[in-house]
């Protein structure tokens, strides 16, 4: 009898791979860019481990996670990504009777602490360089393109949010495909942000009611963008991506907040952790030191 693949998007799993999803189960917790995140991290150990010689993934031991995360380290991933790797190693391990084979984020050399989140804060982007970029993108990424940097959006909320309300005399970009399903609104206080939502909207009206391109899911939709904005030079390392574009929106708001009284100054920035999706006001210290 022919064996059975595994098949997945038109992808072939490999055994190791189909193993370590297999053992983890389905996924709950977390966004759905998350959960794909961590299946992604899952399908990756599975390749490596084979690539160690392993014939199942049950025979994971802990000299296998030290070198996966050491190699890991040698591409020169962040540390970030990296404690998505623990976090998915971890849940592995711990699903298959093995809790204590993977070091702490801190051992690993993936810790998310504040020096590591905060390394970024404040940097300015360049405006030629960003210019530059922009250039380089197709009409409806350069509109996603904008969106980040004008209402300080993550890349799957410029391709999704468009629709605006008003209320109490003011106007406010509802946010579409917030992290973790959090709703929220952005104020519309300018004439560049009304500029680039009639750009928004005039695309929509002529491509089926989407800035993605119309024959794509949003998942690949979302992909195809990534890709061009790589493939532009929207990079970390030349501080001209989606994020940073975010983080100097925030730092302009904070210098705004920073302008008020004093005493309007904490429901001004609780106001601001809100517009920008988050739960915590200690979380704003990752993108700018103004406020500490």
């Amino acid at each position: 009898m022919a064996r059975k693949k595994t098949v997945i998007v038109g992808k072939q799993l490999e055994r190791l791979e189909w193993e370590a999803r297999f053992i983890v189960g389905k996924l709950r917790r977390g966004s759905s860019l998350t959960r794909k995140d961590q299946l992604n991290c899952l399908g990756r150990i599975g390749r490596t481990m084979k690539k160690y010689g392993l014939n199942s993934i049950k025979h994971l031991k802990p000299g296998h996670v030290q070198r996966y995360f050491a190699e890991l380290r040698a591409t020169g991933m962040s540390a970030g990504r990296m404690a998505n790797h623990a976090t998915a190693m971890r849940h592995l391990c711990r699903m298959m009777g093995k809790p204590d084979i993977v070091p702490t984020n801190k051992e690993l050399g993936c810790a998310r602490d504040l020096g590591n989140r905060t390394k970024h804060a404040d940097r300015q982007i360049d405006p030629a360089t960003i210019q530059a970029v922009r250039s380089r993108l197709s009409a409806n990424h350069q509109i996603a393109f904008d969106m980040a940097k004008l209402f300080g959006l993550r890349q799957k909320e410029t391709l999704l949010s468009c629709h605006t309300v008003e209320r109490d005399g003011k106007e406010y970009l509802v946010v579409q495909g917030a992290k973790g399903g959090r709703p929220r609104e952005v104020p519309i206080t300018s004439a560049e942000q009304r500029e680039v939502l009639a750009h928004n909207t005039s695309y929509r009206a002529s491509h089926g009611g989407k800035l993605i391109d119309e024959d794509l899911s949003l998942q690949k939709g979302l992909k195809r963008l990534q890709n061009q904005l790589a493939a532009a030079g929207a990079t970390r390392s030349s501080n001209a991506n989606m994020h940073a574009l975010r983080r100097q929106w925030i730092v302009e708001r904070c210098q705004e907040i920073l302008k008020q009284p004093e005493e309007e100054r904490p429901q001004l920035i609780a106001e601001l952790v809100e517009h920008v999706g988050h739960g915590r006001t200690e979380v704003l210290r990752a993108y700018t030191s103004l406020l500490t």
